[in-house]
């Protein structure tokens, strides 16, 4: 059972050209996360989607500690950026605030290039949040250009934030460009195509008895702890996806001269 056409997509190139004496490590995005961790049972890496997010695409780290302080004010000059590393030269070449009303930023360190069709997401850290400001998500046409890009976050309150050394600033995930304004999203009833209903049928069913089960302190589905269709990529009828992705590792990026 194949419909993804996964392996017929073509592959996009990364090559990540350094700006300047800084290095800004660039490092797989790891699946794990503090605060998936300090779950009982760490239970969210359960959500199988949830975890492959986080190690679609690479991760920027900042290559030293920054802390951005904010007094509410509309100016540039309202956001204070300091270090504690020995050059403070380096500072302005890796972070500063050079917008206006609580936003700071990082410099990423590279000019990136991919092949035709193919661009970057640029945004922080999936499922990573941090306290007292989000990131601004940037979609960049890297198949051509040559420009640097920034990577932005907003305060959400006057306060400072601080990013230790090596801590990510952002992940990078080639996309496909210029596709969704050829997808046109369809709405039907469930009913409308018959196996997709049959099976989800089927899966509320035994979810339904199953949630009975645990709830009732039914000892098998204590011991089954959680349903595992989705996780193992199989349908509620037995059948086997043979693209399903259960665990992403992307490849760490080679240094050449």
């Amino acid at each position: 059972m194949s419909t993804n056409n996964v392996k017929n997509l073509s592959v996009p190139e990364l090559t990540c050209y350094q700006v300047g004496h800084l290095e800004f490590p660039v490092v797989p995005a790891p699946v794990t996360r503090e605060w998936m961790d300090n779950f009982p049972n760490k239970h969210p890496y359960r959500c199988l989607p949830l975890a492959i997010a986080n190690a679609h695409g690479w991760q920027i780290l900042s290559p030293i500690d920054v802390s951005f302080t904010w007094n509410g004010g509309p100016a540039m000059t309202d956001i204070a950026v300091a270090t504690t590393h020995s050059d403070k030269d380096d500072l302005h070449h890796v972070a500063q605030s050079h917008f206006t009303c609580g936003i700071f930023t990082f410099h990423t360190g590279y000019i990136f290039r991919t092949n035709p069709g193919w661009g970057l997401m640029v945004t922080g850290p999936f499922n990573q949040p941090r306290a007292n400001c989000y990131p601004l998500t940037g979609v960049v046409e890297t198949y051509w250009s040559p420009y640097p890009f920034t990577m932005n976050y907003q305060f959400e309150r006057p306060g400072t934030v601080y990013f230790a050394k090596g801590d990510p600033i952002c992940q990078i995930m080639p996309i496909p460009m210029n596709y969704l304004g050829e997808t046109e999203p369809v709405i039907m009833p469930l009913e409308a195509n018959p196996k997709i209903y049959q099976e989800f049928e089927e899966w509320r069913e035994r979810r339904s008895s199953f949630l009975t089960d645990l709830s009732q302190g039914d000892p098998d589905a204590i011991k089954q702890g959680w349903q595992k269709n989705y996780f193992r990529g199989e349908t509620p009828s037995g059948e086997v996806e043979s693209d399903h992705i259960s665990k992403i590792r992307v490849q760490m990026p080679k240094q050449q001269s």
